[in-house]
């Protein structure tokens, strides 16, 4: 079972995952080499890699001890949703980002934390 610990800035989703005392996935750090958004295709295409990354890591975790705690969800599509409906952001960043995570999908490179008797992949 992979389960996701979301909620907004501050929200002690690191401090519950490190209460936990298990292994988990790491929030996403900030590196400096992220697309500065001049190129959406290729901004949508950075952050659907970096999520699957953090997926494929998910599933190592499960793997091995049969669940996986992630420090907020690794399908992070919700994010530039957001931005487009309060105006910081065109919609067109979204559908890029719909697509590329659609690929990912395709590719069972990044699916959905689990709900209980709902498929983790898309069909």
């Amino acid at each position: 079972m992979i389960i996701a610990v979301e909620g907004p800035s501050a929200a002690v989703k690191t401090t519950w995952c490190r209460a936990s005392r298990r292994r988990f996935v790491a929030e996403y750090s900030p590196t400096g080499q992220e697309p500065d958004g001049s190129d959406a295709m290729e901004q949508a295409a950075y952050w659907a890699r970096v999520n699957a990354h953090r997926w494929m890591q998910a599933l190592a975790l499960e793997d091995a001890s049969s669940d996986a705690i992630c420090d907020s969800d690794p399908l992070k599509l919700h994010y530039s949703w957001y931005l487009a409906a309060v105006g910081v952001e065109p919609i067109t960043r979204f559908e890029h980002e719909v697509a590329a995570v659609r690929q990912m999908f395709a590719q069972r490179r990044l699916g959905f934390a689990n709900w209980p008797g709902h498929s983790r992949f898309p069909h």
